[in-house]
């Protein structure tokens, strides 16, 4: 309440957190819908956008939260942007200060921006079909997980 009453965008988040891809779409609904008139209710104050939990959506998911009453909503940092799939930077625990001053800049928007352009989806591939035919893999997952270092 002290943040809506100091002028904060406030939005909201689900009501317990979880992957809303993976649930049906029934209970995708009410964590929805109800997040938003639970929030409205508390601070009595419109509630505009959301954060999918995990930044994990789908475009269905999107479809909803757009149904649901919402303006925009904030994803990953990856896939196709729009209203409903606003890139967000994620600030993490070990982020150093050149990462976070990387992030705080722009400069790391201006990079996943191209990373999901035309261009960089090309240069992707080909770097994995070069990799590949050169017959240099990627550690397994198992292995990294094991603690491996297979570079």
């Amino acid at each position: 309440k002290d943040l809506a009453r100091r002028g904060y965008t406030l939005g909201s988040h689900s009501l317990t957190h979880p992957f809303l891809n993976l649930i049906d779409i029934t209970t995708a609904v009410k964590e929805i819908q109800n997040s938003k008139l639970l929030l409205q209710d508390l601070l009595d104050m419109p509630i505009e956008y959301f954060a999918y939990p995990f930044s994990e959506t789908n475009p269905k998911i999107e479809q909803l939260v757009e149904s649901a009453g919402y303006t925009a909503a904030c994803a990953g940092n990856s896939g196709q942007w729009n209203l409903f799939h606003l890139w967000r930077v994620p600030c993490l625990r070990d982020d150093t200060r050149f990462t976070f001053a990387l992030k705080a800049s722009g400069w790391y928007n201006k990079r996943t921006a191209l990373r999901e352009s035309a261009l960089g989806l090309f240069a992707r591939r080909s770097y994995r079909l070069i990799r590949h035919k050169m017959g240099i893999h990627h550690p397994s997952r198992a292995g990294v997980m094991n603690g491996e270092n297979n570079h």
